[in-house]
C-alpha cells in the first residue's frame, strides 16, 4: 500500500512516497523543495506538478505551533477533551484561535489526567489547506511535528536533541509524548556549554515533578541525537555525555527517512489511535458540534442538508406513490373478481345451500333430543287394538273410540247388560291398560241392546314396538 507524505517546515517543502509493509513505511520516494520568501504558493503549485503528483491524498505534516500542558479532572473521553481545550486555550497567547491535538498521556498525582496539547493558530492551518487545494492535494490529516516525534522513542523517557541550522531542538518524550520542547541558538564554541546548561534546565524541572523521582536520580535515561543537515557535531556529543553523564546514541530513523521529521510522521502512522493527533479530525469535531448546537453553518453546509432533506422526502414519496399504486391494483383485481355475475350466482347458490343445510342440522338436533321423551309418550299403537279382537263378535259391535292424552274413550253396542260385565273383565286382564272402567250405558232405542261406554288407562311404554319385541299378528 502506497502512502504520500508533504512535510511543510520554514523555508521547505519536503514530499514522500511511502510503501506499507508488514506494518512498516519504507520511504521510496523523497524531494525537496527550497520555498522562496515569496510567492510561495505558486511555487508549491509548480513543484507539484513537476513532480505529476496531483489529485493524491496525502498526510500532512507541519513542522509549528506551539506546546502546551496542563492536567483536568477525570472524566469521559468527550468531557475530557473539553476541559483540555479550555485548560489549554487559557495557557495560549489570547486574541487567537488554535486547531489542537489533545493527547491524555500519565495520570498526576494531583488525582488527574496530565495532558499535552500541539497547537497551530487557525489561520495558519487554513493558509496550509487552501494552499494544497489548489495545488491538487487532497489532504486526508493534518499532523504537528511536537504530536508525532514521539513515535521515535515510545518505551523510554528520553530528550531528543537535533543539530540545525545555528539552534539546537530539544524534544522531552515521556512513554511516546512529547512533553516539552526547547530551542537553543548557539554561538561559536560555546554551543556545547549551552547545549548542556538548557538540557539540565529540563532534567530539574522534570525530576521536580511530582512522581517522577525514581530512587533519587532522574527518570531520564538516555539522549538521542541527530542532525537535519548533516552529522550532530561529535565534540558535542562527547562533552553533553561526560556533562550530564548520559549515553548520548544516534537516533534511529527509518529506512529511506531524509530526517528525524519526516521519520516521526512515518512512526506516527502505526499509532492505534492517530486520530487525537490529527488537527482536522478535532476542526471536524468542532464544526460539528456547531452545526448541531448553534447552526451557524459555513458555506454550502446549509443548502446541501436542505437539498438532502428534499432528496430523501422525494425519494420517500415515490416509494410510496409505487406502493399505493401496487395496492390498488391489487384491490382492481379483487372487485373485478368479487362482481363476476357467474360467480355471485354461483355464491348466492352456495349461500341458500349452507342455510338450508344450517336449518336441517338445527331441526335434526331438536328430533334427537326429543326422541327420547317421544319413546316414553303414552300413545295408541296396533297392539292396543289387538286385544279388542276377542272381545268383539256378532253380538258385540264398536260405535265409537276416541284418545286424548292417556285415556281411550271406547263405545260399544251391546246385546245385553250382562255382556258389558264380560267385555270389562276381558280388558282388565290385558297387559296394555294400566286401569278399564265402564264409564256408563243406555238401552237403545228399540229396546234391543244396551250402548256402553268404557274409560281405559294405558300404561307407559318404553321404546318402540319393534324395540319391544311385538309382532303384528292377524286374524
Amino acid at each position: 500500500m502506497k502512502k504520500h507524505y508533504i512535510f511543510l517546515e520554514p523555508g521547505r517543502m519536503t514530499y514522500a512516497l511511502g510503501v506499507k509493509e508488514k506494518g512498516k513505511v519504507r520511504i521510496e520516494r523523497a524531494e525537496v523543495l527550497l520555498l522562496p520568501e515569496k510567492a510561495k504558493k505558486a511555487a508549491i503549485c509548480s513543484f507539484i506538478a513537476e513532480q505529476k503528483i496531483s489529485g493524491i491524498r496525502a498526510d500532512l505534516l507541519i513542522d509549528g505551533g506551539i506546546l502546551r500542558e496542563s492536567v483536568v479532572p477525570k472524566a469521559r473521553p468527550g468531557i475530557l477533551n473539553k476541559m483540555a481545550e479550555a485548560e489549554l486555550s487559557a495557557l495560549s497567547p489570547p486574541g487567537k484561535k488554535w486547531s489542537m491535538a489533545i493527547e491524555p498521556y500519565k495520570k498526576s498525582q494531583e488525582n488527574g489526567i496530565r495532558v499535552t496539547g500541539a497547537m497551530l493558530e487557525e489561520d495558519k492551518l487554513n493558509r496550509a489547506l487552501y494552499c494544497m487545494k489548489e495545488a491538487g492535494i487532497r489532504v486526508r490529516g493534518a499532523y504537528l511535528l511536537a504530536s508525532c516525534i514521539g513515535s521515535l522513542a515510545k518505551k523510554e523517557t528520553t530528550i531528543i536533541v537535533s543539530r540545525e541550522s545555528g539552534v539546537f531542538r530539544l524534544f522531552l518524550i515521556e512513554k511516546g509524548v512529547c512533553i516539552l520542547t526547547r530551542t537553543v541558538v548557539t554561538v561559536g564554541e560555546e554551543e556545547g556549554e549551552s547545549l548542556n546548561r538548557e538540557i539540565r534546565r529540563i532534567l530539574l524541572r522534570y525530576q521536580s515533578r511530582a512522581g517522577n523521582q525514581k530512587d533519587g536520580g532522574f527518570a531520564v535515561k538516555e539522549i538521542r541525537i541527530t542532525g537535519l543537515e548533516g552529522e550532530f557535531p561529535e565534540p558535542v556529543r562527547k562533552e553533553t555525555e561526560e556533562s550530564l553523564g548520559l549515553p548520548c546514541k544516534k537516533l534511529e530513523l527509518g529506512e529511506g527517512a531524509l530526517s528525524y521529521k519526516l521519520a516521526a510522521a512515518i512512526g506516527a502512522e502505526g499509532y492505534a489511535k492517530r486520530k487525537h493527533k490529527d488537527l482536522l479530525h478535532r476542526k471536524k469535531q468542532i464544526e460539528r458540534r456547531t452545526l448541531v448546537r448553534r447552526f451557524h453553518l459555513p458555506g454550502l453546509v446549509l443548502p446541501f442538508i436542505l437539498a438532502l432533506q428534499i432528496g430523501i422526502l422525494f425519494a420517500v414519496q415515490n416509494y410510496l406513490e409505487e406502493r399505493g399504486r401496487q395496492e390498488y391494483g391489487r384491490i382492481e383485481e379483487l372487485r373485478e373478481y368479487v362482481e363476476n355475475p357467474e360467480r355471485i350466482s354461483l355464491y348466492r347458490e352456495r349461500k341458500a345451500a349452507l342455510e338450508a343445510s344450517g336449518k336441517l342440522s338445527v331441526r335434526a338436533g331438536i328430533l334427537e333430543e326429543e326422541k327420547p321423551a317421544v319413546r316414553k309418550k303414552k300413545s295408541l299403537e296396533f297392539s292396543d287394538y289387538q286385544i279388542l279382537i276377542p272381545v268383539l263378535g256378532e253380538e258385540k259391535r264398536i260405535t265409537g273410540i276416541s284418545f286424548q292424552e292417556d285415556q281411550l274413550t271406547l263405545e260399544l253396542e251391546l246385546k245385553n247388560g250382562n255382556m258389558a260385565a264380560d267385555v270389562s273383565s276381558c280388558l282388565k286382564a290385558a297387559e296394555q291398560y294400566e286401569n278399564v272402567r265402564l264409564s256408563g250405558w243406555e238401552e237403545s232405542l228399540d229396546g234391543q241392546g244396551i250402548f256402553a261406554q268404557f274409560q281405559i288407562k294405558l300404561r307407559e311404554k318404553t321404546g318402540t314396538a319393534e324395540e319391544r319385541g311385538e309382532g303384528i299378528e292377524t286374524y
